[in-house]
C-alpha cells in the first residue's frame, strides 16, 4: 500500500499542475478548488496511515479505490479540459489491479464505470459527448479484462517458477545418479 500511496501523492501532483495550467487560461469552477483542497489532505492523509500502520487492510484498500475513482470521475465531470482526468481512471483501475489483484481491479472499474455513467446521465458537458463517454466506458473494460489476462498469465508463470525452483533445489541436494543425499544436502 506504501507504493500505491506514493503514486497517489505523484498523481495527485500532477492533477494540481493540470489545474493550475487551466487556472491561468480561466477561472476553475469552485468544485474543482474544492477538489484541490480536499483530496490532497486525503492522500497525504492515507500516505501517513499506510506508513504508520503499514499492515494492509481491505477497508483501507476499499476506501481508496472508492475516493481515487470518484475523484477522478467528478474532475472529469466538469467537462472541457477536466474531461481530460478521465484517462486517470485507467491508471487507478489497473494500478490497483495489478498491485493487489483480480477482485481490485474489478472493483475499481466497476466504481469507474459506476462514476462515468453519472457522469453521462447528470453532466451536461458529457450529454453533448455521449459517444466520447461511452468509449471511455468502453475502453475502461475492455482494459480491466486485458489487464486480468495479462495477472493470470503472470501468476501462471509464477507457479511455474515455484516449481522450478522445487526442482533445482531438490537437485542441488541430491546426486541424480544414486539419489543419494549429496555433500550440500549434510
Amino acid at each position: 500500500e506504501r507504493g500505491q500511496a506514493k503514486t497517489r501523492l505523484i498523481c495527485t501532483f500532477l492533477g494540481l499542475g493540470g489545474f493550475a495550467a487551466m487556472g491561468s487560461f480561466a477561472s476553475l469552477p469552485d468544485g474543482i478548488v474544492a477538489t484541490a483542497i480536499m483530496f490532497p489532505l486525503y492522500a497525504a492523509a492515507l500516505t501517513a496511515l499506510a506508513y504508520m500502520r503499514p499492515a494492509p487492510t481491505h477497508a483501507r484498500r476499499g476506501l481508496a479505490i472508492l475516493m481515487d475513482n470518484l475523484a477522478v470521475a467528478y474532475i472529469a465531470y466538469f467537462g472541457g479540459g477536466f474531461a481530460a482526468y478521465a484517462g486517470f481512471l485507467f491508471l487507478t483501475t489497473v494500478g490497483w489491479g495489478l498491485r493487489f489483484g483480480r477482485y481490485y481491479l474489478f472493483l475499481a472499474t466497476a466504481v469507474a464505470i459506476l462514476g462515468m455513467a453519472c457522469n453521462l446521465a447528470l453532466s451536461p458537458y458529457w450529454q453533448g459527448e455521449i459517444l466520447f463517454g461511452v468509449t471511455i466506458i468502453f475502453g475502461l473494460a475492455a482494459n480491466s479484462v486485458n489487464a486480468s489476462i495479462l495477472l493470470g498469465r503472470i501468476a501462471q508463470g509464477n507457479r511455474e517458477l515455484a516449481g522450478k525452483i522445487e526442482e533445482v533445489v531438490q537437485i542441488a541436494g541430491q546426486d541424480q545418479l544414486t539419489k543419494l543425499p549429496n555433500r550440500l544436502y549434510f
